[in-house]
């Protein structure tokens, strides 16, 4: 059994050799910036407790630098502030979409690493007891490995929350750079450094699925809308209805309930089908391809565009 638990150590040191170089885990390019970069940007742009009221501060703080300028000098303070601090949470939230991507990306790969490795042990090393031991590691890696795939936050919504994400941040982004074009009176640092609060929370995953949720639920509320309508529409058939009808069911007569019938035994009549297809095309070509004929033949909202049509296919 030792031989097992030293196995069983010696997988994952395995799988992270295999892994560790492998910048295409990610699904991104690398990134050429040093990390040192975004370090000298924060400090830069986000400075910790700036005292603008001590002169070495006030000499070094961009934001100090803001409030003691006027003018032109002021604006130009204010627009290179808010370009740095978007430029750092573009950064930043690059560098959390790279990470929310590869965290998934490592543990697929790494845990089938290592249930091969198990499998490939269990076949050519130790004991049956060894052999039985191993492959039911490898069949436990595989199953939690199921579980993280299976999993809709990882595998099948990360993509759609990214480009929410996105989507959000471009809104935000498209507010902020609107506000720049204004004068420093019309749009402050104060007020600029609202809409990057907007923009640092417009990056995160609650946020996202938020608006996705919202929007599915308006789209679903304005298709049950129209369902709901169209249940409401009193049929109501005029004497154009009646022309068409008895037009594309030749020979019919209406049953209590309005449905054409054969007169002779009281069966569905049979359409005709050259009339039907008529009568399609010329909803096609007027905007009504997607509503069915007997909507068409009965709805009062439908009248005007039925004696169009009747008019048009030339129906007695």
């Amino acid at each position: 059994m030792s031989f097992l638990l030293r196995a069983i150590r010696l997988v994952p040191f395995a799988a992270a050799l295999m892994l560790g170089g492998c910048e295409t885990m990610e699904g991104y390019p690398a990134n050429p910036a040093p990390d040192t970069e975004l370090t000298s940007l924060q400090s830069q742009y986000f400075p910790a407790n700036p005292n603008c009221a001590a002169s070495a501060d006030a000499n070094g703080s961009l934001e100090c630098q803001y409030y003691a300028a006027t003018g032109a000098a002021r604006q130009a303070l204010r627009d290179k502030i808010v370009y740095g601090r978007m430029h750092v949470y573009d950064v930043e939230f690059s560098l959390f979409v790279r990470a929310v991507s590869a965290n998934n990306n490592y543990f697929s790969v790494g845990s089938d690493f290592a249930a091969l490795a198990f499998s490939g042990l269990a076949a050519t090393t130790g004991t049956a007891a060894t052999k039985s031991a191993l492959a039911a590691v490898s069949s436990g890696v595989l199953a939690a490995n199921g579980a993280v795939n299976k999993d809709l936050f990882y595998q099948k919504t990360i993509p759609a929350i990214v480009a929410q994400m996105e989507a959000d941040r471009a809104k935000v982004e498209a507010v902020i750079l609107s506000g720049l074009s204004k004068s420093d009176a019309q749009y402050p640092l104060a007020r600029a450094q609202l809409d990057l609060d907007t923009l640092n929370d417009a990056g995160s995953l609650n946020s996202a699925v938020v608006t996705i949720t919202h929007d599915a639920g308006n789209a679903k509320a304005a298709a049950q809308s129209a369902v709901d309508a169209n249940r409401s529409i009193a049929f109501t058939p005029d004497s154009v209805s009646g022309r068409l009808t008895s037009w594309i069911w030749p020979g019919s007569v209406a049953a209590a309930d309005g449905t054409p019938t054969n007169p002779a035994n009281g069966a569905p009549a049979t359409a005709s089908a050259p009339n039907v297809a008529a009568l399609r095309t010329w909803m096609s070509q007027n905007g009504l391809s997607g509503v069915p004929i007997a909507t068409f033949l009965n709805s009062p909202l439908l009248a005007s565009a039925r004696g169009q049509a009747a008019a048009a296919l030339g129906v007695p």
